[in-house]
Formats: C-alpha cells, structure tokens, sequence
C-alpha cells in the first residue's frame, strides 16, 4: 500500500511518544492524576510542531507518493514533492488537531498509559484497542471517538481543500482516513514496548529521537 505512511513512521513515531509516568499503568491506577491544559499543549505541540519526528515521517511518505507520483496532477521535480510534503505534513496536523481537541472536550486522555500487563499478546491486544479506548478523569477506561474522527475528518477536508478536484471528497476522504487511522495502532504498539525498545533504537544510532 504506497499511499500509507506505514513504513515511515514504523520506527520515527517514537520521537513523538509522549510518557506518563512509570508508577500509573491501566493495571494499577494508583496515584493517577488527570491530564492538565499544560499538559495537553505541551502533548499536542510534540505531536505537530516540537518533535522531529512528524517533519520526519511527513518528508518519508511524501517520498513514497512522489515516486508513485501520487497524485500525478501534482507532476514530479522539487515542486511536486514539496506539495505532497505538504499535504501529508497538513493532513497529520490536522488529525492531531482535531484527534487532541475531542479527547480534551470530553476529558480523555490524550496521554498513552501502558497496560502494565505481562506477556506479548497481551500487551499487543491491549495497545491496539488503545486506538478507541482511553482513560477519563476518574481514571476508568472508556471509548474515545477522537482518533477515528480526526483520521476521517482530516481525510475528507484534504481532498476538499487541496487534493485535485477528480477526487471524490467523500470516497477519498474516507480511503485517506483508513490509512491514517492506521497509524494509531502502530504507534501504540511502539508506545507499549517502548522501554524493551529503547536500547535497541539506541544501538542503532536512532536513541536520539527518543525524548
């Protein structure tokens, strides 16, 4: 699929992995404390703008729809990949943004808490139901809608707004959101086996995206 992000972001997503605390899993809420405003800003301002890692994965699945020259009205040289640089860069910001605004209007946390469960699957299926479940302010797991809104919602106002007008808002809207939402449960992934990753990033040079 040379339209997803997929393999770029597999590993530069973790320069954007925000960490709650140590001592807070969803096995043990002890000492949970609530997401501040401060907080959540300072989250959202990693995700879109402070961390290398959405200019990073913005520039690689750029790459890969410029070598698929997708979409070709948008031709190939520096001009055609600095506008899918800059759609792919638009529609991750607008994912977030809208994501992050969902989950702080109904109180969810925007902050990943890793499952504090023992075992590969386990912790596997508890990352990917992550996508569409989070914590409210009493610290009880419920669903969040926000990932799902923002990844369709971002998909339909691209090709509304910049994508070429052969493009059917609603259907290409929806494909786009498909395979942004599909990085949720990536990132997840990569979020709940963070701490057994982090030396292996680091042998291999990539520790320095790591926060």
């Amino acid at each position: 699929m040379m339209n997803s992000p997929l393999p770029v972001l597999a590993l530069l997503m973790l320069g954007n992995i925000s960490v709650f605390g140590e001592d807070v899993t969803a096995a043990n809420m002890t000492g949970y404390v609530p997401e501040t405003a401060e907080q959540r800003w300072h989250h959202y301002l990693l995700d879109v703008a402070i961390s290398p890692a959405p200019y990073i994965a913005a520039a690689g699945a750029a790459g890969i729809d410029h070598l698929s020259n997708k979409p070709k009205e948008w031709g190939q040289g520096a001009r055609g990949y600095a506008d899918r640089f800059g759609s792919r860069f638009g529609r991750f910001t607008m994912t977030a943004t809208i994501s992050q605004g969902m989950e702080a209007a109904l109180g969810l946390e925007t902050r990943y808490i890793r499952s504090g469960s023992k075992g590969f699957w386990r912790r596997s299926g508890y990352a990917l139901a992550a996508t569409f479940f989070s914590f409210n302010r009493e610290g009880h797991r419920v669903f969040n809608p926000g990932p799902a809104v923002g990844s369709y919602s971002s998909g339909i106002l691209a090709t509304a707004l910049w994508y070429p007008h052969r493009y059917d808002p609603l259907s290409k809207g929806l494909y786009l959101g498909t395979t942004e939402l599909s990085v949720f449960p990536l990132g997840n992934l990569l979020r709940e086996f963070r701490p057994e990753l982090k030396p292996l990033l680091n042998k291999v040079k990539l520790g320095m995206l790591l926060p």
